[in-house]
């Protein structure tokens, strides 16, 4: 029961993150959604080579969501095989995080690890729902032990 009650926060955490006003330069919102767990600290500590303890905790702020939805968050996502980003995949962010069918460092073209403009760790979760595949990228903030939405994207369901 405690994992349900965590995810129901988490999203009314997210809700109001989506609700700020677009403009960060009066500050950033950001809320923590999410702690990270024991045996999730050693999933992502073998998975980055980082020291990754409980002290670590999983946040969503107005500039990933700007971010994401920048990007993201056209029609013209169709020509990529994948779907608009919408507020309700946003909100589906605490279950991708505690029950992923993936999690990895992605790897450019090269077989090098990608990392953030801040040279920062990334990984990236999988996760399939009835609709598409969802990819939800978190950067690796380690001064303040964060893991901060950096973006996210659906595929849609049927395209590779």
């Amino acid at each position: 029961m405690k994992i349900e009650l965590q995810i129901t926060e988490a999203k009314e955490k997210i809700k109001k993150v989506l609700s700020a006003d677009k403009d960060t330069s009066r500050g950033l919102v950001k809320e923590t959604i999410l702690p990270v767990s024991e045996k999730e600290a050693k999933i992502l500590s073998g998975i980055t080579g980082l020291d990754i303890t409980t002290q670590y905790k999983h946040v969503v702020d107005k500039s990933g969501l700007n971010h994401a939805f920048g990007e993201h968050g056209h029609d013209s996502e169709k020509l990529r095989g994948q779907r608009k980003l919408t507020e309700n995949d946003v909100l589906r962010i605490p279950e991708v995080i505690t029950s992923y069918d993936s999690v990895k460092i992605p790897l450019n073209s090269k077989g090098e690890q990608i990392k953030s403009a801040q040279k920062n760790t990334i990984i990236q979760y999988e996760k399939t729902f009835d609709d598409g595949t969802t990819y939800y990228v978190e950067e690796v903030r380690t001064g303040k032990k964060e893991f901060a939405l950096a973006t996210m994207w659906i595929k849609e369901k049927g395209k590779v």
